[in-house]
């Protein structure tokens, strides 16, 4: 029985939530993650993010779909639909493995998402991308 709400009890009820999760996901073919939360120990509450995504190949669409339509807002005319999915590498020493995974045009200074293997989300500028892709199809030609 949790009494206080403290960073234990905030990470025991996120456990069991998700498990809980594992269940409706299965059962209405979504995937839910967590996105952390906001607790207050005065008032003992507990507010917790969580994202649903479509899961399978109709998130797959979705997330293409809006992809491409950022780029075309973005009207980037190096980046194309067929670099969602790209590998690319980043970070001091470029030792970073990223997926590129998205655009948010909202984010002008940094409109590209990408995913590294650990799951985590970063933001990318325009022109790093667009470099990255430069330079793979460079190396493609010289091949």
């Amino acid at each position: 029985m949790i009494q206080e709400m403290n960073r234990e009890a905030v990470q025991q009820i996120s456990d069991e939530v998700g498990k809980a999760l594992v269940v409706l996901e299965q059962q209405l073919g979504v995937t839910i993650t967590s996105k952390g939360g906001t607790y207050d120990t005065l008032g003992g509450t507990y507010v917790m993010k969580l994202e649903v995504k479509l899961a399978g190949e109709a998130g797959e669409q979705a997330a293409l779909a809006n992809f491409e339509r950022g780029l075309r807002l973005l009207g980037t005319s190096v980046v194309k639909p067929e670099h969602y999915g790209m590998a690319f590498r980043a970070g001091k020493g470029m030792d970073g493995m990223y997926t590129l995974v998205g655009v948010n045009v909202d984010a002008w200074k940094y409109p590209f998402l990408g995913r590294r293997s650990d799951g985590k989300t970063f933001k990318f500028s325009q022109a790093m991308i667009e470099h990255t892709i430069r330079v793979n199809e460079n190396m493609e030609a010289s091949a």
